[in-house]
């Protein structure tokens, strides 16, 4: 049963956002801050369309600013609807950091894996 927990209990999403992207001629252009906290505001298009009802709250890691990183909580959150949110917006969102945080159980589990935890989430291929 605990190894079941880590697919029913909150899961934690980080969503980061780029520092800058290339426009369509090339151009480096720099993400605003007024941009992000835009589009996790937006329930038509930004970050609550995808996950209504949370709240993204801002935190600073290593290497990434408060103001370019966020995490939010919620039940059943899925790889497809991480996908979609990031394909739909990738000049903001930096896909290869983005992603759910493993939960405090499967970090518990870690001597099974090589890694820093042993991922328990289940895949069923539903989230087509």
């Amino acid at each position: 049963m605990v190894l079941f927990l880590p697919n029913i209990l909150k899961q934690k999403l980080e969503v980061v956002f780029h520092d800058t992207y290339r426009n369509a001629e090339g151009q480096k252009l720099k993400v605003e801050t007024g941009a992000i906290a835009d589009f996790m505001r937006d329930r038509e298009n930004g970050l609550l369309q995808y996950f209504p009802g949370t709240e993204c709250k801002m935190e600073a890691e290593k290497n990434i600013p408060a103001s370019h990183r966020c995490v939010l909580e919620g039940y059943f959150i899925t790889s497809a609807r991480i996908n979609e949110l990031v394909q739909s917006n990738p000049d903001l969102i930096d896909e290869s950091k983005t992603g759910l945080m493993p939960h405090s159980i499967e970090k518990l589990f870690k001597f099974l894996s090589e890694g820093d935890y042993k991922n328990l989430k289940i895949k069923l291929g539903l989230d087509l």
